[in-house]
């Protein structure tokens, strides 16, 4: 893994558990941080730096993380009131570069890292999984003969974001 962050011009990588519409909830073929440390969680995220990967679990996923977590994942149990960006920010030197995969990651949470030295990564180097969003919505609405003259019921902002290719918002 020291390889990958020297070829990313990178000391640390954030690794997050959520798929690039920033939903926790998805399948463990599009979780980054499942494919590094092995914890199958829903919440919860990795840090990789050159000598460790740091697994982030709050009080829920403690006995789960020590389960299922790779030989080698150090696993950072969060107490009530811990918050898991600011037990990030302790393990990175301000003068270091810390990857963000930028589809991973929401407006908010890019904030909280200001002060930090943040390089953006367009593609997720742990988990390359992307959907493709280049089609038109006519040709995704196909298997249901979508007709735009008649509505149609959205559910919740998951269905919003995947079908438009928006997210975070």
């Amino acid at each position: 893994m020291n390889n990958l962050l020297k070829d990313l011009g990178i000391n640390y990588l954030l690794v997050n558990s959520t798929n690039e519409y920033l939903v926790e909830y998805s399948a463990l073929s599009e979780n980054a941080r499942y494919t590094l440390t092995g914890f199958s969680g829903s919440t919860g995220d990795a840090l990789l730096t050159e000598d460790n990967i740091y697994l982030f679990v709050d009080g829920r996923y403690h006995t789960q993380a020590d389960n299922e977590a790779k030989e080698g994942v150090n696993v950072i149990k969060l107490q009530l009131g811990q918050k898991q960006d600011d037990e990030i920010k302790k393990l990175i030197d301000e003068d270091k570069v810390l990857g963000i995969v930028s589809k991973k990651v929401s407006q908010q949470r890019l904030e909280g890292f200001n002060g930090y030295n943040i390089k953006l990564l367009d593609i997720d180097p742990i988990n390359n999984y992307t959907e493709p969003h280049n089609q038109p919505l006519e040709r995704a609405f196909k298997p249901i003969d979508y007709k735009p003259e008649k509505p149609w019921f959205i559910s919740n902002l998951e269905e919003a974001s995947y079908i438009t290719g928006l997210r975070d918002f």
